[in-house]
């Protein structure tokens, strides 16, 4: 990576790299190294054109979280589909991720699309960013109603520049009329 002056690390970390559980103190401090390592790499190899970052998934429908899940469920006596509604119930999607919604974001990570994400710790647990299951791909927006706020000037201009382009009907809103309908032109 540093000969090509190019690279993306994506390094797979945990919610609980940010916060704590009990009984899993092994877990959680490795997972916490994990995103302190991601930070100081993310600078040591940021001018070289690397990016560092880390996602951090909540609970993820996986093998594991089939087999164990059942194992939990059956020691709390419930059923399997009431685990997993209480696993997902504190999610803004009221649903667990699966596989395929991480590895969309780290498509996102590794494109050049990524290329200003560096040092970030970027959580995919539902609660932050509902993803459906798409493909990541442009020219996708058409029919679509984008609201962007603060979209008269710099980055909020910019998105909704790139959504227009993309075929998306696009609402800005900002302090200047002026400029909002300079941004729709």
């Amino acid at each position: 990576m540093i000969p090509q002056e190019w690279g993306r690390i994506i390094n797979i970390s945990s919610m609980y790299g940010k916060t704590v559980i009990p009984t899993n103190s092994h877990y959680v401090t490795t997972k916490h190294g994990l995103n302190g390592l991601t930070k100081v790499v993310a600078h040591e190899v940021g001018a070289m054109g690397i990016t560092v970052n880390a996602l951090c998934p909540g609970g993820i429908l996986t093998d594991v979280m089939n087999s164990d899940g059942r194992v939990a469920a059956e020691a709390l006596g419930m059923e399997f589909q009431e685990f997993l509604d209480m696993m997902s119930a504190p999610s803004a999607i009221k649903r667990l991720n699966e596989v395929e919604d991480v590895s969309l974001v780290a498509v996102l990570l590794a494109s050049e699309a990524g290329a200003g994400i560096s040092g970030s710790l970027i959580n995919v647990d539902g609660g932050q960013v509902p993803y459906e299951k798409r493909r990541i791909m442009m020219g996708k927006l058409e029919g679509k109603v984008a609201v962007i706020t603060a979209s008269t000037r710099s980055i909020g201009r910019a998105i909704a520049e790139i959504y227009l382009s993309e075929g998306a009907k696009v609402v800005v809103s900002g302090r200047s009329a002026e400029k909002g309908e300079q941004a729709l032109a």
